[in-house]
């Protein structure tokens, strides 16, 4: 599941997962991602493991890599936006993009999307319908 934070320590929780809400406002740029400190005494931090989003790791959904992927200079690892079913690097036979393959420019983002239905005689079809007030612009 997306949107939590999971801490554990020897693979035991040590709380219960922190939930974070869906949230419509632009993101802040973050500079310092992850910080780690103690009040009147220190601590060894070892074998750290900081996972972005679990889809991207084998077994966590339908698609995931086991080992780190080699790039070669001028190649692109892609990533899909709806990471457990996305078809993307993880799943490609040849992962990697090359640069020239590449054409323009992303200019906006417009999913997450809301489902809508059509109704044609006793029939009932599932679409997406794109969400206007959440469209953000790529500058």
């Amino acid at each position: 599941m997306d949107r939590q934070v999971l801490f554990a320590i020897n693979g035991e929780l040590v709380f219960q997962p922190l939930l974070f809400s869906e949230n419509s406002e632009p993101r802040k740029e973050i500079r310092i991602p992850l910080q780690f400190g103690a009040r009147g005494g220190s601590f060894n931090l070892t074998g750290l493991k900081l996972y972005r989003d679990i889809y991207y790791t084998r077994g966590k959904g339908l698609h995931g890599i086991d080992e780190p992927y080699q790039l070669d200079e001028n190649s692109y690892f892609m990533l899909g936006d709806n990471s457990p079913v996305s078809l993307d690097s993880r799943s490609w036979a040849e992962g990697k993009v090359d640069q020239k393959y590449l054409l323009g420019k992303p200019f906006l983002v417009h999913l997450p999307s809301r489902q809508g239905e059509v109704k044609i005689g006793d029939h009932i079809g599932h679409i997406r319908i794109p969400d206007f007030t959440r469209i953000r612009y790529i500058h």
